[in-house]
């Protein structure tokens, strides 16, 4: 059995029974050493979401980390160090259900908090889920909600991975699945601009760019799209992308199918007509928000970026941007965090025209995050105003780190079970995590040298100059 044969398996599986902590490892380990690491760090990012104490996904983030040059790989092996020396998070324990690292598994009215936990929140063929929980509402501020406990998915006996080959039997693996796109997964979000703390410059442009032509035909909010074309949306890593096109359906009353197009050669069948079927699937259930994360994958092998372009998905994904722009109902966005590389025939007028530039957090923001991550731990003498502006630049997804490391830094210096974040935890955290927005905005300036067609950076420019980034 070949590499590519195993990793699909292991796939399948882990999507039949994404609780089993152990399978997922097992998979981790095989994309590493496939060269697919950035596959394995979502991975382990979807164990840390619901047991951020497991030292095994700790080191395999670690280990996925250092083969992409992640900045946050070093943190990673500190924090698994330290929970070992804690003895904490080193024993089996019950699989929780974790939903695949793509895949949100929030859907209600809260902060902006929520952007880490849905942050950029790339997926593939999206999964059935269960129905939302009833969304609590105020008349004085938005409702912060903490998702259901999800039941105990049954875990078969597997055995756990050890870093390096592994000599065991490979596991039997399944027949490839059909693509299909269950309209029950289509999400209903209740999300609206009103409910996000902060960032103040990305709402206004989603509602003068987004909302207000959405809107024009009636006064409802459930007007027809005026002119055809799609969003562009790009920015750092981890600041939201796919969460705001979740508030844009939340706004207008429609659903919302997250994609994720860096996986379409990993999906059964032919990509392109899978492609086809998931544009059939919104227009089944229009008026919805299709968000196409990874645009700027598409037609790319995730496990090899040196293999020729598959024009054959940029055409298809051409020929159903240009039927979208005449069937009213659906509303296409897609994420790039590297708008550079989009193909330009995705942005010609009419399919993906229109841009929207999200920026990390500002300060309203990061603090309603940090309070969010801060909730369920006890703070010793610490001011999160102080964390606030020692965090300008980070990202949703690097301030729930930096929240991360300190608990786990305060776990490790625990005494009799006295478990509390103090100003040192907090400091040496700061040590080990440091923002991703910074290099991303070094490689803006270099490609807006290179080529700014229509003035795509131009916001992104005027940013770096306000902040002296560069």
């Amino acid at each position: 059995m070949s590499d590519r044969e195993l990793i699909a398996g292991l796939e399948a599986a882990v999507s039949a029974a994404p609780g089993n902590v152990p399978l997922r490892l097992h998979l981790i380990e095989h994309l590493i050493t496939a060269e697919r690491a950035a596959e394995g760090l979502a991975h382990s990012e979807a164990i840390l979401r619901a047991q951020p104490d497991n030292v095994r996904a700790f080191e395999a983030a670690g280990h996925a980390a250092a083969a992409i040059n992640d900045v946050r790989a070093s943190a990673f092996h500190r924090v698994a160090t330290a929970l070992r020396g804690a003895g904490l998070g080193v024993a089996p324990e019950p699989a929780a259900a974790i939903a695949a690292p793509e895949a949100p598994a929030i859907d209600v009215a809260q902060s902006l908090a929520d952007i880490v936990i849905a942050a950029d929140e790339p997926v593939a063929p999206p999964q059935e889920e269960s129905p939302e929980p009833p969304v609590a509402t105020s008349t004085s501020a938005p409702a912060v909600l903490e998702p259901p406990s999800p039941a105990p998915t049954p875990t078969p006996d597997v055995e756990e991975p050890a870093w390096g080959p592994v000599d065991e039997e490979s596991p039997e693996t399944e027949e490839p699945r059909e693509f299909t796109v269950d309209p029950s997964s289509i999400q209903r979000p209740k999300l609206a601009l009103r409910d996000i703390i902060g960032v103040s410059d990305v709402k206004q442009r989603i509602q003068a760019v987004v909302l207000d032509p959405l809107r024009s035909e009636n006064g409802n909010g459930q007007g027809n799209v005026t002119h055809g074309g799609g969003y562009l949306m790009f920015g750092p890593p981890g600041c939201g992308k796919g969460f705001f096109a979740r508030v844009v359906a939340g706004e207008i009353g429609a659903g919302y199918l997250p994609i994720r197009l860096g996986q379409a050669h990993e999906w059964p069948g032919d990509p392109r007509q899978n492609i086809q079927r998931i544009f059939e699937a919104a227009r089944d259930a229009a008026p919805c928000v299709l968000f196409l994360d990874e645009v700027d994958r598409a037609g790319r092998r995730f496990d090899d970026p040196n293999h020729p372009i598959d024009r054959g998905v940029v055409t298809r994904l051409v020929t159903e941007l240009d039927t979208a722009g005449a069937n009213s109902g659906v509303y296409v966005f897609a994420g790039a965090v590297s708008p550079w590389d989009v193909d330009m025939a995705l942005r010609s007028e009419g399919r993906l025209d229109r841009t929207l530039l999200v920026l990390p957090p500002d300060e309203a923001a990061r603090e309603a995050i940090l309070r969010f991550h801060l909730r369920d731990r006890r703070l010793a003498g610490v001011d999160v105003g102080w964390i606030v502006q020692r965090t300008q630049h980070f990202s949703g997804d690097d301030l729930l780190l930096l929240c991360e490391t300190a608990s786990n830094l305060a776990a490790n210096d625990a005494l009799d079970g006295d478990l509390a974040i103090g100003p040192g935890h907090v400091t040496r955290a700061l040590r080990e995590v440091r923002p991703t927005s910074p290099a991303w905005f070094s490689n803006v300036v270099d490609h807006a040298i290179a080529a700014n067609h229509g003035g795509i950076y131009d916001e992104v420019l005027a940013y770096i100059d306000e902040h002296q980034l560069v």
